[in-house]
């Protein structure tokens, strides 16, 4: 079997809402260079791997070519949140500050409300992991990796993502990459290269039906020493949809892995996705949360205001959009993940959103105290 393997890191970040805490480098001349597992840092202008940082490398420019024509798109195959493990959970160094590390730098950007959160190795930022670990102890969580990874083996439930004008080469200043939703698929998946997703209408720019005009798009995606870097501009939180009606967006969101191109199709291993959720986000992916149609949590239900909102606010550890100390107000999360080569076969509608709270019940536009 013939395999060739590249290292791929696709930093998809808003710089609308730049930082965890202090995030810096989320434009092309990031030169930070750290290495690590998921392609994290390998190549470009920053040398060798930082062991209190994982961070990715600076573009090598006039790499690209107006004929770069390879496409492809991968779903996701396994998953880790991090809840079962939090000491050890998976994500990006989010703030450049590795808390808990006794030989590397444990400055804090932003003042959580609480005693700051551990980082795991390299200074791994994960709040949502301590949040879901937490909460599984009292009351039934919304979303785990073992939910999550049940619905990917059935086929319920992935994450698409899809690549094109790239060269195939370890260098390339200009691709373009984009992240979709998914119906599910009807059977188990196969992973042979030929299993047929389709793709939700809501992430694509309405009334469009042409998978490039996607939602959650870089198009100042570049491919450094075999790493894939893509930041997103003004556009928003990184919108994902995960299993059971639940929606996460995601600011200055990063995602890395390593390619291998085998037998003529391509997987990603080792990967990384990490990111920013912001407290408006929160209560935003709290509110839309209906499985079966039905709002699992609003305001005055006691799970929600003695258990879900008070962990939910005491867990801050990242604050979007500043670069001075201020109070923290979002939590940082990541997973680990595999995704395989699929085909992208046509646009699905989107679910629909179900019943929602009571009027003067939504968590939309809640506020920690």
């Amino acid at each position: 079997m013939k395999v060739r393997v590249t290292t791929f890191a696709v930093a998809l970040a808003s710089t609308g809402l730049v930082g965890a805490c202090f995030l810096p480098g989320f434009e092309k001349v990031d030169g930070t260079g750290a290495g690590g597992s998921g392609g994290i840092g390998v190549g470009g202008s920053g040398g060798g791997e930082d062991m209190c940082s994982a961070r990715w490398p600076a573009p090598v420019t006039g790499t690209s070519l107006p004929t770069d024509n390879v496409a492809f798109a991968l779903a996701m195959r396994t998953i880790d949140i991090g809840d079962a493990a939090v000491a050890t959970a998976p994500g990006f160094d989010l703030d450049r500050a590795c808390t808990c590390c006794a030989d590397c730098s444990a400055a804090q950007t932003c003042t959580p409300p609480a005693m700051p959160i551990c980082d795991s190795e390299r200074g791994r930022d994960n709040a949502m992991a301590h949040f879901l670990s937490q909460l599984q102890k009292t009351l039934p969580s919304p979303v785990t990796s073992a939910s999550l990874q049940t619905d990917i083996t059935t086929g319920n439930w992935t994450i698409l993502s899809r690549v094109w004008g790239y060269n195939g080469e370890p260098n390339d200043d200009n691709v373009t990459v984009a992240l979709y939703g998914t119906v599910p698929l009807g059977t188990m998946p196969t992973w042979n290269g030929g299993d047929s997703w389709m793709v939700r209408a809501d992430y694509l720019v309405a009334p469009s039906t042409n998978l490039d005009d996607a939602s959650v798009k870089s198009d100042l995606a570049y491919v450094s020493g075999g790493v894939l870097v893509a930041t997103f501009g003004n556009a928003g939180p990184v919108k994902l949809s995960l299993s059971g009606g639940f929606e996460l967006y995601l600011s200055s969101a990063v995602l890395s892995g390593t390619l291998e191109l085998a037998d003529g199709r391509y997987r990603l291993h080792t990967a990384t996705l990490g990111g920013l959720w912001s407290m408006p986000d929160v209560f935003r992916s709290l509110n839309e949360l209906r499985p079966n149609g039905m709002p699992v949590v609003c305001k005055g239900d006691p799970a929600y205001e003695m258990t879900i909102k008070p962990l939910l606010c005491s867990l801050r550890d990242s604050k979007p959009g500043f670069d001075a100390p201020a109070p923290c107000d979002a939590l940082s999360f990541g997973t680990s993940f595999t995704s395989e080569q699929v085909v992208i076969s046509q646009i699905a509608p989107a679910p629909v959103p179900g019943m929602p709270c009571a009027a003067g019940f939504e968590p939309l536009g809640d506020v920690c105290p």
